[in-house]
């Protein structure tokens, strides 16, 4: 396994293509030093260590988590476009619908929604700048288009993450037509939960 170098900043398309690379290598490490914690739902002290290494351990502890609520991990593809394929995955079973998903979101936040999440930009051209990046079909997902998508397809979206603390996140609705839950391994990459019913509310 090559070493990863995740301390660069990742804005232009050749890094963001290194990152997603650099996940999948994670992801791959994780899977060979898989190992099963005493308490998993409780996060584990460690010394200062590399960015790498602070993921790898979260993933790690994401999957004890994971295995502690007796939920299994769905793989997903890494191609940028990860957090809708997640929510795909969860709401028809596959991860092929993710540019629907992602195109009920933005249209939510451009249209019935617009003063909602417009007030988190500075002016007009700022939020339409966002939402054309965000459009496009590999620009990472991110907390307000997860706001978005539970808005706008009436869902409630719970998340569980890799961070030592606040790991269980929750973007609710009232009455939700379905309940889907994503997994996210902090700063990288979106999996999904595979529950064999997907999303049923009840």
């Amino acid at each position: 396994l090559k070493p990863v170098d995740f301390l660069a900043v990742m804005t232009t398309a050749e890094r963001f293509k290194r990152r997603l690379n650099a996940a999948k290598a994670i992801q791959r490490r994780v899977r060979e030093r898989r190992s099963t914690g005493a308490d998993a739902l409780r996060p584990m002290p460690t010394p200062s260590r590399s960015r790498e290494d602070t993921i790898v351990a979260g993933m790690r502890l994401l999957e004890q988590r994971l295995s502690a609520l007796d939920q299994t991990p769905e793989e997903i593809q890494g191609d940028g476009a990860c957090q809708f394929r997640s929510m795909s995955y969860q709401l028809f079973g596959t991860q092929e619908h993710h540019a629907h998903v992602r195109a009920t979101a933005i249209g939510h936040m451009r249209g019935a929604a617009r003063d909602v999440f417009s007030v988190y930009f500075d002016g007009e051209r700022s939020f339409n700048a966002y939402l054309d990046d965000m459009s496009a079909p590999t620009t990472w997902g991110e907390e307000l288009t997860l706001r978005a998508a539970a808005d706008a397809l009436q869902v409630t979206i719970h998340v569980l993450t890799s961070e030592q603390v606040n790991w269980h996140i929750k973007y609710e609705v009232t009455s939700p037509l379905r309940i889907l839950f994503l997994t996210y391994v902090s700063p990288v990459h979106y999996n999904s939960v595979y529950r064999g019913v997907f999303g049923r509310s009840d």
